[in-house]
């Protein structure tokens, strides 16, 4: 699968939350990961988009990483320092479990 096709879904669930980085700044990087430990206990081979994100309402850049399903193309959620972003785009905070 075309890198660009992958980087665009992650953009897509992103833009729901308006998030502001622009493309220059924040270096998408796709790799392919065998047997990653998913956050359910599961064991997956997936697609790891990992990018540095400028939210509008932070002041510091953080890295992020987006899990993609290589069997249908589909985010399963984005790690970042702050909890889970959800492939529909809600943000799920792991302190509130």
């Amino acid at each position: 699968m075309d890198n660009e096709i992958i980087i665009n879904k992650v953009k897509a669930i992103l833009d729901k939350l308006d998030y502001n980085m622009p493309d220059e700044d924040a270096n998408y990087s796709v790799s392919f990961d065998t047997n990653e430990i998913l956050r359910d206990g599961i064991i997956k081979d997936v697609y790891t988009v990992s990018f540095w994100d400028s939210p509008k309402q932070l002041m510091e850049r953080s890295l992020n990483f987006a899990l993609i399903n290589p069997d249908t193309m589909e985010v399963i959620y984005i790690v970042t320092p702050h909890g889970y972003i959800e492939a529909d785009g809600t943000f799920n905070d792991p302190n509130e479990w």
